[in-house]
């Protein structure tokens, strides 16, 4: 059965996974340059995948140049689709009605390969469905992690259509769909559950007791994902209304945003006047982490991470403090804290050095917040650990909360660093996301 869990690594370097990870999955990897070497064989993963992009742009290339399209006079120009079903619509009313049922999407379409641009047919809602017409998909670390994962490791499904962060405007309704009208523009809930049991009853299907069995995934992580022209959400509860937002300025809140909002929720006891806070790895969810601690308590807010360029964006965003995430580290922060310790440790990366540094700076009561998942222990006993310190792993986070994290970018409390590119550009982003060059989150256009 196919655990659930998260890694939400990307500052330092360990892969940001988040959905169902098969058993024996290695999340584990610190990689210099915050990009991801995140499976036990660095050779079958997706990011060891060189020129990969170039390889994207042959299989593309293989379509011009098909027969279908006849002398290169006759061929479209790179502005338009190399479909068959492009050519038939010129042709004849028949292929028109044809063209208006296909849709580009990015794929993930075989083992080991890089993500490829496609056209498919336009999905249909059936009973309690909407479609979506998307308007801004996120890319994450966790898309790289699946198809890094080997043909045995993989349970995901193929093709794959990506993007478990979307946002979108109601395109069409299914039978018996209410509360939602053609037109609303909406944010998606990932983590979607059954909508029956205890968990869900509270909005929590995050942590829904019956997906896993009962083969509920989230979209982009085994059903179809937001990175296509139109997506269909299974239920409507699943649809956050997002009114005036900008939905590419703030796409990637559903999972960057909601989850360490979710995380620094479950300490918010601990972080009252005179608290400290360290954030470790400040990349996609944890230069959100920094703005969540800044807006919702009065905690010092100390941010680690690998490089400079990482420190500066969570001094940007609000951190009062940035130190290399090496041994050095500790004695700064208990010095800050007057040997003390911090009150709580959001550790997006968890491999055994940032839970060594996490759990040594970790006060009386403190928290220790796994966020990320890579391989490593944690020392537990009363001679190994704080008295009363406590250790949480929490994954993703509540449809309430997706409400209350909207509500703070409404009042310009959070943003998210996003870089733009259109769906033709998907390969090119997650290359960008490969090579650690992004600043906070890369978001696809269709």
């Amino acid at each position: 059965m196919p655990q659930l869990v998260q890694v939400a690594a990307d500052g330092i370097g360990a892969p940001t996974c988040l959905g169902l990870i098969p058993p024996g999955a290695d999340c584990q990897g610190v990689a210099e340059g915050g990009h991801a070497r995140d499976v036990a064989d660095p050779a079958l993963s997706f990011a060891s995948t060189r020129g990969w992009i170039a390889a994207a742009a042959d299989r593309q290339e293989a379509v011009v140049d098909s027969a279908i399209l006849g002398p290169r006079s006759q061929r479209p120009s790179r502005k338009t689709s190399s479909s068959p079903y492009a050519l038939a619509d010129r042709r004849s009313p028949a292929g028109r009605a044809d063209r208006k049922r296909i849709m580009k999407a990015l794929q993930y379409r075989t083992i080991g390969a890089p993500p490829e641009v496609v056209e498919i047919e336009t999905p249909e809602p059936g009973p309690g469905q909407v479609r979506l017409k998307i308007t801004a998909a996120g890319v994450c670390h966790s898309d790289a992690f699946i198809m890094g994962l080997t043909e045995e490791q993989y349970i995901y499904g193929l093709p794959l259509t990506l993007g478990h962060e979307g946002a979108g405007v109601v395109d069409k309704l299914g039978d018996g769909v209410h509360g939602v009208a053609i037109g609303d523009s909406v944010a998606v809930y990932g983590p979607w559950g059954c909508g029956r049991c205890y968990t869900c009853a509270q909005g929590k299907e995050n942590y829904c007791e019956n997906a896993a069995a009962e083969g509920i995934a989230p979209p982009g992580l085994g059903a179809p994902g937001s990175m296509a022209e139109y997506m269909i959400v299974n239920d409507s509860r699943h649809l956050v209304p997002l009114g005036d937002l900008d939905p590419v300025e703030n796409v990637s809140l559903t999972d960057a945003g909601l989850t360490p909002y979710h995380a620094i929720k479950g300490s918010l006891t601990k972080l009252g006047p005179g608290s400290t806070a360290v954030v470790i790895g400040t990349g996609g969810l944890g230069h959100v982490a920094v703005q969540i601690l800044r807006a919702l308590t009065p905690a010092t807010v100390i941010a680690l991470d690998v490089n400079d360029e990482k420190l500066q964006l969570a001094k940007d965003v609000g951190a009062h403090h940035g130190f290399l995430s090496n041994s050095d580290a500790i004695d700064k922060i208990r010095a800050l804290t007057g040997g003390k310790g911090a009150q709580a440790v959001f550790d997006f990366v968890v491999v055994q050095p940032t839970i060594d540094i996490g759990q040594s700076v970790i006060g009386v009561e403190g928290d220790l917040v796994l966020v990320g998942v890579g391989a490593g222990a944690v020392k537990a006993g009363v001679l190994a650990s704080p008295y009363d310190s406590s250790v949480r792993a929490p994954y993703w986070g509540s449809r309430s909360e997706l409400f209350e994290v909207l509500d703070l970018a409404r009042v310009g409390a959070i943003h998210v660093e996003t870089e733009v590119f259109s769906l033709n550009e998907g390969p090119k982003a997650y290359e960008k996301l490969h090579e650690g060059s992004l600043r906070g989150r890369a978001v696809i256009v269709p």
